[in-house]
């Protein structure tokens, strides 16, 4: 694992790997995606406009699932909902997905 610089006190990373970010208008940015015991993570990569670290609290998550969208069509899309209502929408690497929306179910539903 790569070093984190964003860990709080007695959190811990349970996966991490490369995505992308959705933002408006199709357009993404890349960087990585770490899930841990507290949070839900996107920190982009260096080149990257607008935030450097995304964060979603695990008892935020509403719900995540599958998300195919008509201007960047990919079958790697994970869509998270807040209870507030925002989504979020994050491209991985497709042997992934799976894991990715399981370990994150199992740990929202832990909370």
């Amino acid at each position: 694992m790569a070093k984190v610089d964003f860990l709080q006190e007695g959190e811990s990373i349970i996966m991490e790997g490369n995505a992308n970010m959705k933002q408006a208008l199709g357009i993404t940015k890349g960087g990585k995606l770490y899930l841990t015991n507290q949070r839900l993570v996107f920190k982009a990569g260096k080149l990257n406009f607008g935030s450097k670290l995304d964060e979603i609290p695990l008892g935020d998550i509403a719900m995540t699932g599958n998300k195919l969208d008509i201007f960047l069509p990919t079958p790697n899309m994970i869509k998270v909902t807040t209870k507030g209502g925002k989504t979020y929408q994050f491209i991985v690497t497709g042997k992934q997905k799976a894991e990715w929306k399981e370990k994150i179910e199992n740990l929202v539903n832990r909370n």
